[in-house]
Formats: C-alpha cells, sequence, structure tokens
C-alpha cells in the first residue's frame, strides 16, 4: 500500500483489494518490495503505479485483455501519451475530508432516511448493480459497504441513494438521485448523513467522480 499516497484516486478501492476487503487481482513486480503494481478490481476500474516506461505500459493493457471499456490511473502516463496507446483521458475530480466534519444538513425534503440494513432494500436501489460488481456481487453488500436511501413514504419510492464503500482506513462515497427528483441538494443531503456516520467510525471519506458529473 505504501506506492499508493494519500492522494491517489479512488484510494478506497485500491486498499479494499489489497488488503482483500474487496475482490480483485494484484499484480506486482516483487513479492516483498514492489515499485510496480496493477491493481484490478473486479469491476470496470484499475489503477497503477511505477508504470514509467512503455514495455510497462504494454504490459498492463496485456493483463486488462479484452475486457470491455475500463477505467485504468496510470499517474506517471502523460495525456499527450495516452493516445499512443489506445487510450482516451477521462478528467476526474477527487474530494477528501481529512479530520473536520462537515457542518450538519437538515433534513427538511419530507423524505426519509433510511440505512439499507436488507439484500431485499439494496436490490431496490437503482446502482444496486453497479455498486455488487465492486462488492463482488449484491449479497455481499452489507459486509463491504454503507449504504443509506431517501425513502418517500407516501409513493415507496427511492429518491436518493448514498453509498460509503470500505476499505480498513477508506469509504469511497457515492450517490445517485433519480432523474425525476434531481437539483433539489437531495444528494448533498444524503452524503452529509452518509459520511458524519463513515468519519465517527474513523473512516476517512473519499469522494471521486468523472468531471462531467461533479
Amino acid at each position: 500500500k505504501y506506492l499508493f499516497d494519500d492522494s491517489y484516486p479512488n484510494l478506497p478501492l485500491v486498499h479494499g483489494v489489497i488488503e482483500g476487503v474487496l475482490p480483485g487481482q494484484l499484480y506486482t513486480d516483487s513479492e516483498y518490495l514492489p515499485t510496480r503494481c496493477l491493481v484490478l478490481t473486479d469491476a470496470a476500474y484499475a489503477f497503477s503505479v511505477g508504470l514509467r516506461q512503455p514495455d510497462d505500459v504494454f504490459h498492463a493493457l496485456e493483463i486488462l485483455g479484452d475486457r470491455p471499456e475500463i477505467k485504468l490511473v496510470i499517474p506517471e502516463l502523460s495525456l499527450t501519451d495516452a493516445a499512443s496507446y489506445g487510450l482516451v483521458p477521462v478528467p476526474r475530480r477527487q474530494y477528501r475530508y481529512v479530520a473536520a466534519f462537515p457542518p450538519a444538513a437538515e433534513n427538511t425534503s419530507g423524505y426519509h432516511v433510511l440505512p439499507v440494513v436488507d439484500e431485499t432494500l439494496f436490490r431496490r436501489c437503482r446502482w444496486s448493480e453497479f455498486i455488487g460488481s465492486i462488492l463482488g456481487g449484491v449479497a455481499n453488500f452489507h459486509e463491504r459497504a454503507t449504504v443509506f436511501v431517501l425513502w418517500d413514504p407516501h409513493t415507496d419510492e427511492i429518491v436518493s441513494e448514498a453509498f460509503a464503500i470500505r476499505s480498513r482506513r477508506f469509504a469511497e462515497i457515492a450517490a445517485v438521485t433519480s432523474p425525476s427528483h434531481q437539483g433539489r441538494g437531495l444528494s448533498t443531503l444524503l452524503c452529509n448523513q452518509l459520511i458524519h456516520w463513515v468519519m465517527v467510525r474513523k473512516l476517512q471519506p473519499v469522494w471521486s467522480c468523472d468531471e462531467m458529473n461533479a
């Protein structure tokens, strides 16, 4: 883990695979003191460090093989060089709460904040399959993630969802709101509740997304 500093993208996913908390594969150039590393999740994400030579990059791409579209982090690769490997750069944005808690947000939405404690409710979430692909299956959500939803008691609809995918030190935050309820700050409200829950348990929240979704 020492190869991936605290500013590395999606650090909870990287640490989760290395720690064996999340499913995936780990490739290194040495068992004891590696200088190059490739971390593959079971979802469409891969993370590398130390790939400074063309042969290193080509070898990583060979390992990825015929996988469908995948997001691969290569910190050492410049934007201009990416095209020579057939890669398309995707701008990303990342936020972290290191110590200070975000100000508490009052729930004036009219919806209820519910922790997801059973698989039945989790499967109702629109991102259940996506998050399940990272966790190694929907059945693993309670062991490897924490999920809050905003629930409309009048229509029995889940209007917004927030997920924390946990490693031992970090939690990757993800959120989605029903299209018909977007633009009302519901994800902000729900993530505020989830981030407080995460930080009380001494985990550091990390929130990453494509620039177009920021």
